[in-house]
């Protein structure tokens, strides 16, 4: 140990090894501390922790590997307060303030709301009413409710915020072997100070020269 109970000096608990090729006299390397407030700590570089069977694992796991192939489950619990917590899992590329998050998992316990992020900003979501791309309170992206509730109903509902009049808001388009034979797209209208108008436009292809065509139009 760093320091000891003959100290009023804080208190550290230190474990060393060393390979047995750098051969006697040569000083061993830390592994593992435990410091003064009860943080368990491993030094930077590179390092394997392994819960379970010793397994090489793939690059992907080869820093932190849990469970055992023997057995028949696995797995990582994180628990959290039920009326206010956050349980996360966070990808970090820095220190610095959002690149710890670059990329992260946050399950808000209160709202059982599971939520993904990238590029330190929240992307999708999961709820007991079904699944939202994007944030669709900041003027963009794609809802799928499946409400599990017999008085309500599922829905498929596209939000965007464009400036312009003719604006596309969203488009749902078919496919055959990837040549687009179909489409409808929903417009934005001529009211662009509330918002609140816009049309439809269906289009159909009769051949690949030809490309889509629009077929028919439904207007406020």
């Amino acid at each position: 140990a760093a320091n000891h109970t003959g100290s009023s000096a804080a208190t550290d608990m230190v474990f060393y090894t060393k390979s047995s090729s750098t051969g006697p006299g040569s000083a061993p390397t830390e592994r593992l501390r435990i410091d003064s407030t009860g943080n368990l700590k491993m030094p930077a570089g590179s390092f394997d922790l392994r819960v379970g069977d010793d397994t090489d694992s793939n690059a992907g796991t080869q820093t932190i590997s849990v469970g055992s192939i023997s057995s028949g489950s696995g797995g990582i619990g994180i628990f959290a307060n039920p009326t206010n917590g956050n349980s996360f899992v966070q990808f970090g590329d820095g220190t610095a303030a959002a690149d710890q998050y670059r990329g992260y998992m946050n399950y808000q316990h209160a709202s059982d709301k599971l939520t993904f992020g990238t590029a330190s900003t929240e992307r999708f979501f999961l709820n007991a009413d079904g699944a939202s791309y994007k944030n669709l309170g900041n003027g963009g992206g794609v809802a799928i409710n499946m409400l599990h509730n017999t008085a309500n109903y599922g829905g498929f509902y596209l939000n965007a915020n464009r400036p312009n009049a003719n604006d596309l808001l969203g488009l749902v388009s078919a496919s055959w072997n990837s040549d687009s034979v179909a489409e409808i797209q929903f417009r934005a209208g001529d009211d662009t100070s509330n918002k609140d108008n816009g049309f439809l436009q269906f289009y159909t292809q009769a051949s690949s020269s030809e490309g889509l065509k629009e077929s028919l139009r439904i207007t406020a």
